[in-house]
């Protein structure tokens, strides 16, 4: 064997026992308690809270929503909670989250008048289990909108301005996905972006796209569809979706 090949062996032995060397030496002091790992610097938990369902519900705060079809209205969020005795580590590690975490703690607030409740989330995620509502009303937060696994599913009415509407799986993609069913959608958006996935299923869906508003839709589902718009909306439908459209207009009232 040529010398030049045996000393390119010897690198690579040489780099693969240092290589196992430093994991083993690694693992040696995280089992001694020289190291430590994230989720022993502060634990994560979700709070939940349930209330009766109102008719017309104002959320402000959150940056991500996730709305999801259910029989009882409640919201979830997450706290994460430092642990006491890794404190100062986790100040020298990220002391601008360490501030945040102790200054500004996840907080929801709830008041109540008349028909509306009025929701306020010092939070980054805030996923809300809602059942047929009149009016939910978003502003400035992106958010997931789930229906019913089963055929039928809840009515929402949804108000938007300034929101992002996330598909909850790909547009075009439904084969690994379950579908998600809604009775009735009523939707007006002003400024915002709506993209409505394929494995969503609408009985009757109404839109209302105000300003500079816009909406993909390839192969979701739909029943009945009624679109009014502005001039400056973007609207990207199927062909199916376009002829239930035409079918629509052309209709003897």
């Amino acid at each position: 064997m040529k010398k030049s090949n045996k000393l390119l062996i010897g690198i690579g032995l040489g780099a693969i026992a240092l290589f196992t060397f430093s994991h083993l030496a690694l693992y040696a002091r995280y089992k001694s308690g020289a190291t430590i790992h994230e989720r022993d610097l502060y634990t994560v938990t979700h709070q939940r809270k349930s209330l009766p369902a109102p008719q017309h519900l104002v959320v402000r705060g959150p940056q991500h929503i996730h709305l999801i079809g259910a029989d009882k209205f409640a919201y979830t969020y997450e706290v994460e909670k430092l642990n006491p005795k890794n404190r100062k580590l986790f100040e020298r590690l990220d002391a601008s989250r360490l501030y945040d975490m102790e200054a500004h703690p996840p907080k929801v607030q709830t008041s109540q008048h008349g028909d509306t409740l009025f929701l306020s989330a010092k939070v980054y995620d805030l996923t809300l289990y809602i059942p047929s509502i009149s009016m939910i009303d978003l502003k400035d937060a992106e958010f997931y909108l789930d229906g019913s696994p089963t055929p039928g599913g809840p009515s929402f009415g949804l108000s938007l301005n300034h929101c992002n509407m996330i598909p909850s799986i790909p547009l075009d993609d439904k084969e690994l996905f379950d579908d998600s069913y809604f009775n009735a959608l009523s939707i007006k958006s002003i400024n915002s972006n709506l993209s409505l996935s394929a494995n969503v299923d609408i009985k009757d869906l109404r839109l209302q796209l105000d300003d500079s508003s816009s909406i993909v839709s390839l192969n979701c589902k739909v029943g009945n569809i009624h679109l009014q718009t502005a001039e400056e909306a973007i609207i990207r439908l199927s062909g199916s979706m376009i002829n239930k459209l035409l079918g629509n207009r052309g209709a003897k009232p």
